[in-house]
């Protein structure tokens, strides 16, 4: 895939945000229906909302870095971030080795591409463990450049309004939860993925991926 221009990327990344708020908004409606099975829809809205929150920050954060690899930045001028992604497996094979003649070959691997482009041929490099927690959402922002701290507010509820009730929900076991519960989780949840859809479209668009703030006004 091919993401040369930010009105690709956002495009991608807002029809990927569509159907996931739809699906979320018609499990609230099932919810807030009379007469419904509300204690079924809650459990299954929960599995659901935690399934698409991690779909989502997955998919972005992907998209962003495919993007990133089509505007052709060397080395030289890019964020360490991508550089690591760059050398994940490299990195991998000096934690498990104390021989310096593999930390040399490294480093002069680091050195020999640095007037080569970032580029990715995997449009899956950032993974979530199924594990979508506020720890696994910060390792993402600083994965691919982007500063944490407007996310820390949604901690509290995406480790336990969220995550501490999916797992309620999938390990099977006896719940009490109230419409509120989840109407409230997902409110959060849902500015959460807007947040970082913002985020990534600011970031693409102030070109934020380089390395030096003077190269941003570049162009």
């Amino acid at each position: 895939m091919k993401i040369k221009t930010v009105e690709k990327l956002e495009d991608l990344i807002d029809k990927d945000l569509a159907w996931r708020k739809k699906e979320l908004l018609d499990i609230k409606r099932l919810i807030s229906r009379k007469g419904s099975n509300k204690k079924l829809h809650i459990r299954a809205g929960f599995a659901l909302l935690s399934a698409n929150f991690e779909g989502f920050i997955k998919y972005a954060a992907n998209m962003y870095i495919v993007f990133v690899s089509c505007q052709k930045i060397p080395y030289c001028d890019i964020k360490n971030c991508f550089l690591s992604i760059r050398f994940q497996g490299k990195f991998d094979q000096c934690t498990e080795t104390e021989r310096l003649s593999v930390y040399t070959s490294l480093l002069d691997n680091v050195q020999s591409i640095q007037t080569q482009h970032f580029k990715v041929s995997d449009e899956k490099v950032i993974k979530t463990e199924s594990n979508p927690s506020s720890k696994v959402l910060k390792e993402i922002l600083i994965s691919i450049g982007l500063e944490h701290e407007p996310f820390e507010s949604k901690n509290h509820f995406i480790d336990y309004s969220l995550l501490s009730n999916r797992h309620k929900v999938v390990h099977g076991e006896v719940t009490s939860f109230e419409p509120e519960d989840f109407f409230e989780t997902l409110q959060e949840i849902l500015e959460t993925m807007n947040l970082l859809r913002e985020k990534i479209f600011e970031a693409a668009a102030n070109k934020k991926y380089l390395k030096s703030p003077q190269l941003n006004q570049v162009g």
